[in-house]
């Protein structure tokens, strides 16, 4: 019998490993056996890679990108994938992994595709909207005969669009979380009638306290059986209440609240009852979830309380007309500095 150096089998030698080196013919995968050389061949170019999908993402929400892998060959062909974010805001879901690609049945077969699903989102509802992007390749074989080469690679654009928008105040986007906007306690008394407003049920004359949100989807082209949601996180009912008018009728009972995608833009009006207790504890939000994909958008909101009080040292804490020079209208900036504490004044 012949001598052999590699695992090969050619029938017309009578032996079962043909004296060629491996080594010697490059090789992506170790697949087949090629009578005529004895050992297992290559099966070259066969294996390509693009990636699919959508240029934008909803802030707040999420969208699947496709990585199709095609093999015009009759090998199966190994690939090694990675996605990585070209921004701190970006979560790539399932964005590196391996595929293995089974080769055709017959030369005349179509190309066999194996599409891979990535996940890209955009999980603080905050992020302001902008562009990056992700990068992403794709590696084929592995291996000592078989050093991995990379087949594919680049960088893929993304618009981050604002699909969910609260429009809080006078707030900008880029301020609604961080300073976030400020409310005053509703404890003046707007209808003179010796009542505090925020004691006092039902509408109230010359009301100019409570804060008005708009809740709209300017990036989504909702049908009229959609909808989306507005909610508060924190402090509804111990901090905030919710109506429909700046008067003060059409109390919301209860959150999350359902608007139909037809009543948009919807606006709300806020109006603080319960100072906060930390700055911006109170987190409003709108969001979308349904055949379109997940978008969101969040505001932070500080409920500011201020009085008179008498302290051991004879000082007094005033603020004198603080609605008119702070805080008018409400629903400015939050530029405060917090820190939970008073300041006596003569």
């Amino acid at each position: 019998m012949n001598e052999c150096t590699d695992d090969g089998c050619d029938p017309g030698t009578g032996c079962t490993h043909e004296p060629i080196e491996c080594a010697e013919i490059p090789c992506k995968d170790l697949l087949g056996c090629d009578p005529a050389l004895g050992c297992r061949y290559r099966c070259q170019d066969g294996l390509t890679a693009q990636v699919l999908g959508p240029v934008s993402v909803c802030i707040g929400g999420a969208v699947e990108w496709t990585l199709r892998l095609t093999n015009d060959t009759m090998c199966a062909h190994a690939a090694t994938y990675t996605f990585s974010p070209l921004a701190n805001s970006w979560l790539v879901v399932g964005g590196s992994g391996g595929q293995t690609v089974p080769g055709k049945a017959n030369p005349e077969d179509p190309p066999v595709v194996v599409d891979v699903p990535i996940g890209v989102s955009i999980p603080e509802a905050c992020a302001p909207p902008g562009g990056t992007g992700i990068a992403w390749e794709v590696i084929e074989g592995g291996g000592e005969d078989c050093p991995p080469v990379t087949i594919a690679s680049g960088t893929k654009p993304v618009i981050r669009k604002r699909c969910i928008d609260l429009q809080v105040g006078l707030i900008p986007d880029a301020d609604e979380c961080d300073p976030g906007a400020c409310i005053v306690l509703n404890d003046d008394d707007d209808d003179v009638n010796a009542v505090v407003d925020m004691q006092q049920s039902g509408p109230i004359a010359g009301e100019d306290d409570l804060l008005s949100v708009v809740v709209s989807a300017p990036g989504l082209a909702l049908s009229g059986s959609e909808s989306v949601v507005f909610d508060v996180h924190t402090g509804f009912e111990s901090r905030v209440r919710v109506y429909e008018s700046p008067d003060r009728t059409g109390q919301v009972p209860s959150v999350p609240l359902i608007v139909p995608a037809t009543d948009l833009p919807k606006v709300f009006y806020v109006e603080g009852i319960g100072p906060s207790l930390s700055p911006r504890d109170v987190v409003l939000e709108g969001s979308y979830s349904g055949s379109l994909g997940t978008a969101a958008d969040k505001a932070h909101l500080s409920v500011i309380g201020v009085g008179m009080a008498y302290v051991p040292t004879g000082f007094a804490v005033v603020e004198v007309q603080y609605k008119k020079v702070f805080q008018k209208p409400s629903g400015s900036r939050c530029n405060v500095v917090w820190n939970g504490s008073r300041t006596p004044v003569t």
